[in-house]
């Protein structure tokens, strides 16, 4: 059953009688908390009776907390997302992921080669198992790139100045390094009788390398333990005849080929003519390249005998890739040659084949390809290593097939909050973090009271991080439940506001959440029992002072330990809302009076929570204020890692970097005024995306979920006024609390009736929006009795509950807390009609 069937219903009442004032026709309930809030911000005043009941009084503090909550900006933000489709290995797609490198001397360095020394197949389609059958038998072969683990570098990504002078995040090849190692792996030898020179088994064979089919056109034995193999692939593979002209299309351009001539004897030779263009004599093996850089080469040569009916015939390809592989001794695993890719020698690119020759037999084990970095390889966000390599002037052949390639796509994207140490002024620092609520907290730090003499707090107030420290009315200090590990933990920023006395009746004491802006009040008792509750955890309050005067001093147990007497050591650190820690060392000396100054304050920054890196544990970040001789602050970085910022061609007085963690650092150095740090701290680590391409693929760039954030818009104090303090009810928009009886600017805001209590009845509370000229509006919240006034109030305070709508709401009350919610109509109803009542509960 509703529960508001339980409760007897009461006539609406008359709205000219209930009504004294212009009703507003522009505004409605239903808009509320509108026109109140403006842009996420309060754009109005909260007004109470100058001799308030305290049920007006609480009535109008639950209405501005709820308008805080209210007075947010909501920000959809969504993490940019960007994979690479086809063929394409990530880097770290496994038991271990490649982080972001530091600049911390090369300590902090992840390479491709810690996290793993090869891929295959499982990786790579190209890198594919395959086999290779000839007149000696079937020999299988497997695929592999091998990352150089005696090499002192391979690539890593790490945020850095190029030899262009651009600064960004970039996949990084050092010159001379092992970009990588290709390898043909066969499990069965390959063999080949020699003939003479000719290794003739080997000759006509398919090999597939990196996902490109080769024909070895020719083997090569010149001595023994010397093996020559060249190979050959293209766009167009095929077979004419002497004097046969054909047509073929290689990526929009048409190529016709005519084959002019065909030797009949020694030496075999044949000739083209393409387009117009005439070759030179092509032997078997042999290639040329066109005029427009195409290449032909010939794989096979048959030539006709006396009296054969056949034709001549020339194989070749057309757009050809020819490759050399040679060592001069395959039965060590040194390198004697060079790559040699369409008749150009690759000095980056150095062969091994391992086998065997026996005089009788070759057979070949192992071919790999060592492959370089004639120079430094900057890759960006966005780009591939042969697109550098172009732009370099360096050879894309030394990748050997050009098939694969290594392609940069930035960093994953996450979402940051940022923590800042700024300065307020040229005396002030504030610290800037994210709460476990969420909001953003500016904390007072450091401010200068002379030379040399640091105040930890603002100019009049010190901030407190120790639980033996003394807390005084309006001092700061810091919350974080410590029953979680440093990482986890939630943290809150507090000011004390003050207390009553212990003798007053039902004593307070109060604290405003510096995050959320919201007062939080407390009954008070001299027992040490008093506790402050944020987050489910309890923060117990004891005195510090003689707490029979207003404002007495308190310690707090900071850590929520439940320290019976609040006399703990413990100096608490702040966790933000993603996990970095901050630690704050400089708080007054164990003894020292309040006032103690001192010269300097550091500040820490760390990710201490291992579960949110994979390897390498992001260095701290240590910067240090300090009160200079001209009296006033400023910061250093005192840690080697930012001491390795970077300072971009055009600019000055500023360092950009990024720790392991994906946190980006901006330290400003201005030279006339106080240094500003800022760290884009990440919900999760940001990892680099290198991808290993073969063939095609397709980079899609996309967003992933979206996460739905809000700015916080503090409701400064003083916001809320006595009726007398406000001169004109039509100057701003107000929220009046308490009917004409108890609020003069109510009295106003109504016409001044000559019946103060003309509308109201016992047991009845009214919400009416009035129009108070020059386009601003009073929402009146009032009762006959302080009871019916707070069962109104609540009602406004939480009317996301309610189904307000109209120019006046009726609240009927049974009892203080149960209540209908109807709309205020000129006409009637008995107990049992509900057709022109509208009714929330």
């Amino acid at each position: 059953m509703k529960l508001r069937k339980a409760i007897k219903k009461i006539v609406a009442l008359g709205a000219i009688g209930l009504l004294g004032a212009t009703v507003v026709s522009a505004a409605d309930l239903s808009d509320y908390p509108s026109p109140f809030i403006a842009n996420g911000k309060f754009a109005g005043m909260l007004v109470v009776g100058d001799k308030a009941a305290a049920e007006d009084v609480i009535g109008v503090s639950d209405i501005a907390m709820s308008l805080q909550y209210a007075a947010t900006i909501g920000v959809g933000t969504a993490t940019t997302t960007t994979s690479v489709s086809g063929d394409a290995w990530l880097v770290g797609t496994g038991s271990k992921d490649l982080e972001l490198s530091e600049m911390s001397s090369g300590v902090k360095r992840e390479m491709i080669r810690n996290i793993t020394s090869n891929i295959g197949e499982s990786e790579l389609d190209a890198l594919s198992d395959g086999a290779v059958t000839n007149d000696k038998g079937t020999s299988k072969y497997h695929q592999y790139l091998h990352f150089d683990n005696s090499s002192s570098h391979t690539g890593y990504v790490e945020y850095v100045k190029s030899d262009d002078d651009v600064t960004a995040d970039f996949f990084y090849l050092e010159a001379g390094v092992s970009i990588a190692t290709y390898e043909l792996e066969f499990t069965t030898s390959f063999e080949s009788d020699i003939s003479g020179t000719t290794l003739e088994d080997f000759e006509d064979e398919q090999i597939t390398m990196m996902g490109v089919q080769y024909t070895i056109v020719r083997a090569d034995r010149a001595a023994s333990n010397r093996t020559k193999l060249t190979l050959m692939a293209g766009s167009i593979k095929d077979t004419l005849s002497e004097g046969e002209t054909k047509t073929y299309d290689i990526d929009g351009t048409s190529y016709e080929v005519t084959v002019i001539a065909i030797t009949d004897s020694s030496p075999i030779i044949a000739k083209f003519n393409i387009n117009g263009e005439s070759t030179k004599s092509l032997s078997d093996g042999s290639s040329t390249v066109l005029s427009d850089g195409t290449n032909i080469g010939i794989s096979d040569i048959i030539p006709n005998e006396a009296g054969d009916v056949t034709q001549d015939l020339v194989e070749f390809y057309l757009g050809a890739d020819k490759v050399i592989l040679q060592d001069t001794d395959i039965s060590d695993m040194e390198s004697s040659k060079k790559l040699d890719v369409n008749g150009n020698t690759i000095s980056d690119a150095e062969i091994v084949i391992k086998g065997s020759d026996d005089g009788t037999t070759v057979k070949i084990d192992n071919i790999l390809v060592y492959i370089e970095a004639d120079d430094e390889f900057y890759v960006g966000a966005g780009e591939k290593l042969t697109d550098v390599m172009v732009v370099a002037g360096s050879e894309t052949e030394a990748l050997f097939t050009e098939n694969w390639d290594i392609q940069y796509e930035g960093l994953q994207g996450a979402e940051t909050e940022n923590i800042k140490i700024k300065s307020s002024g040229s005396k002030k620092y504030e610290l800037e973090f994210v709460d476990a609520d969420g909001n953003t907290v500016s904390l007072p730090i450091a401010y200068a009271d002379g030379v040399n003499k640091l105040r930890f707090g603002d100019k009049n107030y010190n901030t407190t991080v120790n639980e033996s420290d003394i807390i005084k009315r309006k001092d700061y200090f810091i919350l974080t439940d410590a029953s979680e590990s440093n990482g986890q933990r939630n943290t809150w920023a507090l000011q004390y506001k003050g207390a009553d006395k212990s003798t007053d009746d039902d004593p307070t004491i109060s604290f405003e959440n510096l995050g959320s802006g919201t007062t939080i009040d407390r009954s008070y008792k001299n027992d040490n029992t008093t506790v402050l509750t944020l987050g489910g955890t309890n923060f117990k309050i004891c005195q510090a002072s003689d707490d029979t005067s207003d404002n007495f001093d308190i310690y707090i147990d900071l850590d929520g330990s439940g320290n019976s007497n609040c006399d703990g050591i413990t100096r608490v650190n702040i966790n933000t809302k993603f996990g970095a820690a901050i630690n704050i060392i400089g708080n007054k000396t164990t003894g020292g009076s309040y006032n103690t100054l001192r010269a300097n304050l550091t500040i820490e920054i760390s990710t201490p929570d291992g579960d949110d890196y994979e390897d390498k544990q992001p260095t701290t970040l240590i910067y240090q204020i300090e009160a200079n001789s001209d009296t006033e602050v400023d910061m250093n970085d005192k840690d080697v890692f930012s001491g390795n910022l970077i300072t971009p061609e055009d600019e000055d007085n500023v360092g950009y970097g990024y720790n392991t963690m994906g946190a980006f650092i901006t330290f400003k150095e201005p030279s006339s005024s106080p240094g500003q740090l800022t760290v884009e701290y990440p919900n999760k680590q940001r990892l680099p995306l290198v991808y290993f391409t073969a063939g095609a693929t397709t980079t899609i760039s996309g967003l992933s979920e979206s996460v739905e954030s809000v700015t916080i818009n503090r409701i400064e104090v003083g916001a809320t006024k006595l009726a007398s303090e406000v001169a004109s009810v039509g100057a701003q928009n107000l929220i009046l609390v308490g009917g004409p009886c108890a609020n003069a600017a109510a009295a106003e805001a109504k016409g001044s009736p000559a019946d103060c209590a003309a509308g109201y009845e016992a047991g009845k509370g009214l919400i009416e929006l009035i129009d108070t000229g020059a386009g601003n509006v009073a929402l009146l919240v009032a009762g006959y009795s302080a009871a019916d006034t707070r069962a109104a109030t609540g009602v406004v305070a939480n009317y996301g509950d309610y189904e307000l709508a109209g120019d006046a709401m009726e609240v009927v009350t049974a009892t203080s807390t149960v209540k209908e919610v109807t709309a205020a109509v000129a006409t009637t109803t008995d107990d049992t009609t509900t057709d022109d009542t509208t009714t929330t509960t």
